[in-house]
Order: structure tokens, then C-alpha cells, then sequence
């Protein structure tokens, strides 16, 4: 009775529009009919792990084998103290995410998929962070970039100041600022570096060096804030106490005065109206502590020396180009992190490194899955490059998210169907249904529900995507709820340790926590006298 009422007041809902579908699609035969082919060489590994898994003694042994490893992890921690951290942020790095990149990174090699790791799904230990902030079930990326690399849970909008501060109140900021775990580690007399494949001033990396009460003061302070004694965020990325030593991602635009040209792109001036020329600045300041370099290009970071005391590299006018299709003249994330490690480590001393993988964020936004999928695989790659670069023995790397997104995986797709393609509604969930296809992962809001709805007012019905590539790095998955941008998800993230003290990670916790994990694994800031250390 109760089943026949759902389907009444399902059909009642929509306006009799969605038609009675039984046995539509067979569901053994997986949907290849709306997917692109397979290949030979992925439908026989297909075919191997379907043997595979057929036997329940592989799932036995696959058991045994990881229970072996965790004994082993449990009675030999690595209690050193780390020399070297690195801790990598991608930007809205959902668990729904790190699933579909993993399905997405075995698809590419011909197999199924679901049964690979990402590179830092193969870390030793693994937590749960709470994403939510001082004023927002659902928060943005400054508050939960503070709460991360200071160790302080604040407001929306708000960077590097604490939950007293008052987001776009300048009078505020004076006596809340929160001090970083990039500036613990300077103090204490490492050399500390950021990549970013967004601007420098970006929410993330402006969590290191900034404190605004409010992350959209990339390049002036509004003229209601009179009596101000806040800078932007460009010039205290210059101005600050904190010597950086290498620093990489775009943002020319929030360093150059708008009569100087783009020295990448002559058709382009600087944004400061200010006057300031904060690229002649930052050469002044980092000149007269040693050797500089000032790079703009790949190339030209390639040929930068690693005995080169303080490199910053500006790699496009605003946030860099997504990885997939990116312009030869921008290093790839992995190229970056490959040369700040070089840069960092040739100096002898201990180093913290704070990587962003942005674009994460940005495909999510644009409900462009293909693109967010494909960042979390570039991002996964940088990790691969940190991991072969450094010692479990001696360095810390931490892989998190700063907040999730409202992407969701679904559909009862078969094994091994593409992580981005199509499906059908199946088995008893047939028996209602408008019989069109949808992709297995869609979004609950985002800029695609504007054409959703208009296909319902124009074809009584969501739009036919059969013979659309929903393959296409720059398709919209469908949504629900018409907004301008896609929203954040306000669901836990994953942190994933490995190296001294990263047994800790384990467990539930404030997002907070993270900050508390490296100054404890590393001896700094107020775990700098510990025991043990």
C-alpha cells in the first residue's frame, strides 16, 4: 500500500510526465549502448576480474593481507619527528570526488576502475574533518583554509583572524590575527614555500600570510573602510613579516600597476590602482636577503637554478589555466611541486610545503565533473612526484580538502561502466521513469538546472542527453536547483597521513585538528617543547 501511494504522489508531482517503463534496458547489458565502445584490452580485464571476484577466497586473502599490514602499521609507529612537511589541499576534494577520480584514474588504463587507489589512497592512515565554520553549516574556502593551516575555526569570508572578527569589517581585524603553520615554521627557522594553481592571493595559500576580514580584498580595501589599517592581500603577501621562499601560481594582475603591461600577454595591464608596483617590491625585499628569481613561464622556472635563495613564479594574469588543455607556457601542478621540493631541499634545512590543487573547486562550480575529476588526477599525480621526492622516515604528508561539494554518484551503474558516461534507471527502479538517459554523477545545484528546466517547459521532460559526449571535459551534469555558481557541500572530508606521528590522523575531527597534527608531528609552534621533541 505504502508503494502505491509513493508512486501516486510521484506521478501527481510531476504532472503525469513521467512514463511507465518496464524492462527498458537489461541490465546485464550495462548501458554500452549510450557509452563510447569499449576497448578489446579493457573488456578482457573486465572479464579477468569478473573471474577474479567470482572466488571468495580472493576477498579472504585481500582481507588477510590488509590485516597483516595494519598489525604491522600498529606495532611499529613512526614516532619521529618530522623534518619536513607537506601538506596538500584540494580545493573541494568531496569523498564522492576522491571515489569518482580513482574509477576515473583505473579507466584510463583500460581497467574497471573501482578496484585502484588513488596515490594518497595508499597512505597508512586516514581521518574525518568537519567542515563546517564559526557561522556556516556549509562554509566557504577562507574560513576552512584558516581553520587548517592556523588551527582556529572562523567566519565566512574571513582569513588568517580568528571567529572574533567581523567578515568585511576592517576595524575588526586589529588583535584577532591567528598565526599559520607556514609562519610557526619559519619562525623556528625553516624554509617554507606555497603552489597554487590559483592566484598567490587566493583563499588557500592567502591562509599562510594574510589577515583580512575579508578573502575578496585581493587588490584594494573598498573606500568605506576609512581609517583602515588592514592592506590588502597582494600587499601583505609582500609586506609581510614572513620571508617565503618559493612561491608559484597565477595572479600578475594583483601585483601590477594597471598601466604596466602583462609580460606574458601584451594585450593585458596590471590591476593596482595604488601605484604600487608589487613585483618591484617583492624584488627589493627578496634582494637584499640573497639571489631572486622573478619567472612568469614554464620555461623559464625549468631554467631557474635550485642554489636560487627566493623564487616567485606568476604563471598567468589570474587563477592559472585548468591542467587538461592548459596553455605550454604554465607548469602542470606536479611541475611546480617538483621544483619548489628541489628549491626547498637544496637548502639543507627543514621545509614546509602548502600545495593547492584549486580547479577541484572551480569544475565543481561550473558542474563540470569531467574537469573536477580530472584536477583530483592531476593533484593525485603531484602527491605521486612528493612521495618519490622525500622519506616516510623524516617527512609528514598530509592530504585533505577544505570543504566537499553537493555531487553525488548514483544510478546502480554496472562495474566498470565510465565514471563519467551514461545510465538508465534499472531493475524495479524502471518501473517509474521518463525513460531518458542521466550520468551517473549530477549535482543537487548549479548553473545546468537553468537548461534543465527549460527543457521541462520546452520537451515535457529533462534533457536528452543520449547522444550528448558526457565524456566532454567541459559538460554540465545536470542539477536540480538554478544558482549562478554550483555551491560547496557541507559534509566531512578525508585527511590522509603518512609519515612520523601520522598515525594520529585517525578518527573524527574539527578541521581545526589538522593544524595541531603537523605542530605536533613537527615540534612547532606550541608543541615545540614536547616531549620528545
Amino acid at each position: 500500500m505504502a508503494s502505491t501511494a509513493l508512486v501516486l504522489l510521484v506521478c501527481v508531482a510531476v504532472a503525469g510526465q513521467l512514463n511507465y517503463v518496464e524492462g527498458q534496458t537489461d541490465p546485464g547489458e550495462c548501458d554500452v549502448n549510450i557509452n563510447k565502445p569499449r576497448t578489446p584490452e579493457f573488456q578482457k580485464n573486465l572479464d579477468d576480474i569478473a573471474i577474479r571476484d567470482a572466488d571468495p577466497e580472493y576477498w579472504r586473502n585481500q582481507a588477510r593481507a590488509t590485516m597483516k599490514d595494519a598489525i604491522n602499521l600498529s606495532e611499529n609507529l613512526n614516532k619521529n619527528t618530522a623534518k619536513n612537511v607537506i601538506l596538500f589541499i584540494g580545493d573541494g576534494m568531496s569523498i564522492t570526488t576522491v571515489t569518482g577520480a580513482r574509477i576515473l584514474k583505473g579507466q584510463k588504463l583500460d581497467m574497471p576502475g573501482e578496484e585502484g587507489f588513488l596515490s594518497f589512497e595508499e597512505f597508512p592512515y586516514v581521518g574525518m574533518s568537519k567542515t563546517y565554520n564559526v557561522d556556516m553549516q556549509v562554509s566557504d574556502c577562507a574560513s576552512t583554509a584558516t581553520a587548517i593551516l592556523t588551527g582556529v575555526k572562523t567566519k565566512s569570508r574571513v582569513v588568517g583572524l580568528s571567529g572574533a572578527a567581523v567578515p568585511g569589517d576592517c576595524s575588526s581585524a586589529k588583535g584577532n590575527e591567528v598565526k599559520s603553520i607556514l609562519t610557526e615554521a619559519k619562525e623556528a627557522g625553516w624554509n617554507v614555500g606555497i603552489v597554487t594553481t590559483a592566484a598567490l592571493v587566493g583563499n588557500t595559500p592567502a591562509a599562510t600570510y594574510a589577515h583580512s576580514p575579508d578573502a575578496d580584498w585581493k587588490l584594494e580595501i573598498p573606500a568605506d573602510q576609512t581609517n583602515c589599517d588592514v592592506d590588502d592581500i597582494a600587499k601583505q603577501f609582500v609586506g609581510n613579516d614572513v620571508e617565503i621562499d618559493v612561491a608559484l601560481g597565477g595572479g600578475r594582475h594583483y601585483f601590477m600597476r594597471n598601466d604596466q603591461t602583462d609580460p606574458e600577454d601584451s594585450s593585458v595591464k596590471g590591476g593596482r590602482t595604488d601605484g604600487a608596483d608589487l613585483i618591484q617590491a617583492w624584488q627589493t625585499k627578496y634582494g637584499a636577503l640573497g639571489s631572486t628569481s622573478y619567472v612568469t613561464n614554464k620555461a623559464a622556472l625549468q631554467s631557474v637554478s635550485a642554489s636560487t635563495d627566493y623564487v616567485l613564479g606568476l604563471f598567468n594574469t589570474f587563477d592559472m589555466s585548468y591542467n587538461e588543455g592548459k596553455p605550454d607556457k604554465e607548469p602542470s601542478l606536479t611541475e611546480m611541486v617538483e621544483t619548489a621540493l628541489q628549491l626547498l631541499q637544496n637548502k639543507n634545512q627543514n621545509y614546509f610545503l602548502l600545495v593547492e590543487g584549486a580547479h577541484i573547486d572551480t569544475g565543481h562550480h561550473e558542474n563540470k565533473v569531467g574537469r573536477a575529476l580530472h584536477e583530483t588526477l592531476a593533484m593525485d599525480a603531484a602527491v605521486q612526484k612528493a612521495m618519490a621526492m622525500t622519506s616516510k622516515t623524516d617527512t609528514m604528508v598530509i592530504v585533505t580538502a577544505d570543504h566537499g561539494h553537493t555531487m553525488t554518484m548514483a544510478g546502480y551503474p554496472c562495474r566498470g561502466q565510465p565514471i563519467l558516461g551514461k545510465v538508465y534507471a534499472k531493475e524495479e527502479f524502471a518501473t517509474i521513469s521518463d525513460g531518458r538517459a542521466y550520468t551517473q554523477l549530477g549535482y543537487v545545484n548549479g548553473p545546468s538546472a537553468v537548461a534543465v528546466q527549460q527543457s521541462f517547459i520546452n520537451s515535457d521532460g529533462r534533457p536528452r542527453i543520449d547522444a550528448v559526449d558526457t565524456e566532454d571535459l567541459d559538460y554540465q551534469a545536470q542539477s536540480l536547483v538554478p544558482l549562478l555558481e554550483e555551491t560547496h557541500g557541507g559534509e566531512d572530508v578525508q585527511i590522509f597521513a603518512s609519515g612520523p606521528h601520522a598515525h594520529l590522523a585517525q578518527g573524527v575531527h574539527e578541521q581545526s585538528y589538522v593544524n595541531t597534527l603537523i605542530s605536533y608531528g613537527a615540534c612547532l609552534g606550541r608543541y615545540s617543547a614536547r616531549l620528545g621533541c
